[in-house]
């Protein structure tokens, strides 16, 4: 019997331990409320997710995400595609696929695996990304360089936004276009410039 009530008293510690580090998402609070400091613990989920409203330590997503009105303390990484809006990211972002950024903010270092078009977000320290074609649009701004990794043809148009550092492509057929009253203040880096 005292065996017995010693397993259960380790079994009840051992979840209770565990509990306290897991994310669970959805329900009624947000996962920054439930940790009762504002900050929510590393989210790691697979498959696809839509959150919003929160804050969180770091998260990791193993699939597609969508994400809006969310910050993110430290690491970012999505596996596969994001759509994220009014989202503020710490350090390091990686996302594997395509994404779609809307009025987000990048605190550090972005790789993107696929496509990026961006609307009126915020890039400090540079982009890198492996798809062929990556559009600044409505205001977005770049203070780092950004760099073209894909060694097929790729496109990056500024429109009507600002890149402060340099721009490369690893294949010499990379296309710059600038529009819109774009600013490009760096130096083209293996690719020609266009400018409509």
């Amino acid at each position: 019997m005292k065996s017995n009530i010693r397993n259960l008293t380790l079994v009840v510690a051992l979840t209770l331990s565990l509990s306290s580090c897991a994310t669970i998402l959805g329900g009624s609070k947000s996962t920054a409320e439930a940790s009762g400091d504002g900050v929510g613990p590393a989210t790691i989920s697979d498959g696809s997710q839509v959150l919003s409203n929160d804050k969180f330590e770091a998260l990791t997503i193993g699939g597609s995400f969508t994400g809006s009105r969310l910050t993110v303390m430290k690491n970012m990484n999505i596996e596969s595609d994001a759509i994220l809006t009014k989202v503020t990211v710490k350090d390091d972002s990686v996302v594997g696929g395509n994404l779609i950024s809307n009025d987000s903010t990048y605190k550090d270092t972005l790789k993107v695996g696929g496509n990026l078009i961006s609307n009126d977000s915020y890039f400090a320290k540079g982009i890198e990304f492996n798809g062929t074609q990556l559009e600044l649009n409505q205001a977005s701004k770049v203070i780092g360089n950004i760099i073209s990794t894909s060694r097929n043809q790729s496109t990056i148009v500024i429109n009507h936004s600002t890149v402060k550092g340099d721009i490369g492509f690893a294949e010499s057929n990379g296309l710059l276009v600038l529009k819109n009253k774009a600013t490009f203040k760096g130096q083209l880096i293996n690719g020609t410039m266009k400018q409509e």
